[in-house]
């Protein structure tokens, strides 16, 4: 059941969405700024910045796999002929993919997310034993990503430990990454 938004309720959502819009504006133009190299053109340091490279390599192998490329060349991204050519071809990916992948899905699927904790924390019909359920399943996702984000050799494979014993395996999949330092500073 969609309700209409309340004028308050309309100015907290505004006020919300500037302040989220104004400081992705004002962390995106920080780090563009403190960029490493100077040199680079304010566009290269944008797309590196906000870029969508992990979906571009997928173009790629997928563009280049469903295409004739002995026939048609081999396809490269952000050129405009092999961009124009994902555009009207029904089987590639157009560059619009790595945005849907990185940015809109997760943004549709955060709002549908808050939409329905909000309609259950509202609704008489998920209460007390009956919410445990969800809850738990909710902490233990988030108990997941956050021993991920920690430890994220959990998610290689275990031969890149070069350790030859199931201890020393698990004992380097449980070693945080260690931070890299400039050597000359």
């Amino acid at each position: 059941m969609m309700t209409r938004l309340t004028q308050n309720q309309g100015a907290i959502l505004g006020g919300g969405l500037g302040i989220f819009f104004g400081g992705w504006i004002l962390s995106t133009a920080l780090a563009s700024f403190l960029a490493e190299d100077k040199d680079l053109p304010f566009t290269t340091k944008l797309w590196g910045i906000v870029g969508w490279h992990g979906a571009d390599d997928l173009r790629v192998r997928a563009n280049n796999t469903v295409r004739d490329v002995a026939a048609d060349g081999k396809w490269v991204p952000n050129t405009l002929r092999s961009e124009l050519e994902a555009l009207y071809r029904h089987d590639c990916y157009a560059i619009s993919f790595g945005f849907l992948i990185k940015y809109f899905c997760y943004a549709l699927l955060l709002v549908i997310t808050i939409r329905n904790i909000l309609g259950d924390a509202m609704s008489e019909a998920v209460k007390g034993d009956k919410a445990i359920v969800g809850q738990l399943i909710f902490a233990t996702i988030v108990l997941i990503v956050a021993i991920i984000a920690v430890f994220p050799r959990i998610m290689y494979d275990p031969k890149h430990s070069k350790k030859s014993d199931t201890l020393g395996k698990l004992t380097w999949m449980f070693t945080p990454l260690p931070v890299e330092t400039d050597a000359g500073a």
